[in-house]
């Protein structure tokens, strides 16, 4: 996650609030780049902004300046964004209707199994 990579998280915890540039500067970040950074932080309510140019930390942003959550995040976010990214083509192809197997899934189209396979099956690496 960038927020994890650029140590946003972690630098909001020593110090809150902090500024845009404070930030950039502290984490060798372009400061255009950290302004979109922070603001996508702050639409998932990771981050609160308090003023145009002022960010605190939030209780989420504590839990990921926590190195042993930043690892479940990264792990979590790498397994299952092939399902994520697959959703709206598989909806579509379903024609927008519940899945009834847990086999054909969005998952299963993500990682490219046309016959499908289970999560837990796929995610614990047999075959």
């Amino acid at each position: 996650m960038i927020g994890v990579d650029l140590g946003i998280f972690g630098l909001l915890q020593e110090r809150s609030p902090q500024t845009k540039e404070e930030l950039a500067r502290a984490s060798k970040c372009d400061e255009v780049l950290m302004g979109r950074i922070l603001a996508t932080l702050v639409s998932f309510s990771i981050l609160n902004q308090l003023d145009v140019n002022s960010f605190a930390a939030t209780p989420v942003c504590a839990t990921l300046a926590d190195p042993k959550y930043q690892a479940w995040l990264d792990s979590a976010v790498r397994i299952s964004s092939c399902a994520w990214t697959a959703t709206p083509d598989f909806l579509r192809e379903t024609g927008y209707q519940n899945p009834s197997s847990n086999t054909k899934t969005a998952f299963a189209k993500g990682y490219g199994y046309p016959d499908g396979v289970p999560f837990f099956r796929n995610s614990a690496g047999t075959s």
